[in-house]
């Protein structure tokens, strides 16, 4: 079974941030409004962090789980346990076992096949991170009309899991600019050595507001 976490919770939906002061939220995982954006709360295994994404304009996306839509770029938090690809493997071997696991875990779903390629950082990105592209193949795109170029991951391990944030580049976007978009938000992601109080980030980021 995949253990890949694509959601907030099974039966959890995003809604836009101006409807209201708590996007989503489960027991142990959040999105709530902030005041530049959302800010995400995971807690799960020993894994504890927060995220913060800025946006003027955050909608809900028609893929689902923690996927939004952020000023117009489409972007997804996806949550993997290591132990079903990376057994042994530690840093950026364990990382880039993930990225081959999420290409064929792709390539299935898909019907095509498809490889992760790994993308020279800029000094941005936190040294802890690896940036890593899925690209549609050039055949399946003219065949499918595939309007994306490309898919950006930006990895890390928190904990016993592993953290990849995606960010999906159409063709009348800039690749350029979604990696030092991806590397921002990877600047933003905060580890905690134990469980997050949501309560209390929630009532923090009112008294900001």
């Amino acid at each position: 079974m995949k253990k890949t976490i694509r959601t907030l919770a099974a039966a959890m939906t995003l809604f836009a941030v101006a409807a209201l002061p708590i996007v989503a939220q489960s027991d142990a995982h959040a999105v709530l409004r902030s005041r530049d954006g959302v800010v995400v709360v995971w807690n799960e295994s020993d894994a504890h962090f927060t995220i913060e994404i800025p946006g003027k304009t955050i909608l809900p996306s028609n893929v689902g789980g923690l996927a939004m839509l952020v000023d117009g770029w489409h972007l997804q938090v996806v949550v993997s346990d290591p132990s079903e690809y990376g057994q042994g493997l530690l840093g950026g071997e364990l990382l880039w076992s993930h990225a081959k696991w999420e290409a064929e875990h792709w390539s299935t779903l898909a019907g095509v096949k498809m490889k992760p390629s790994p993308i020279a950082a800029e000094g941005s990105l936190p040294p802890e991170f690896r940036l890593w592209e899925i690209r549609w193949p050039d055949d399946a795109t003219k065949e499918r009309k595939i309007k994306s170029k490309t898919d950006l991951f930006s990895s890390t391990l928190v904990g016993d899991r592993i953290v990849a944030l995606n960010l999906t580049v159409m063709e009348d976007q800039d690749e350029a600019l979604a990696q030092k978009l991806l590397a921002h938000l990877s600047a933003t992601l905060y580890r905690r050595a134990g469980m997050i109080p949501i309560a209390e980030v929630q009532q923090a980021l009112e008294n900001e507001g």
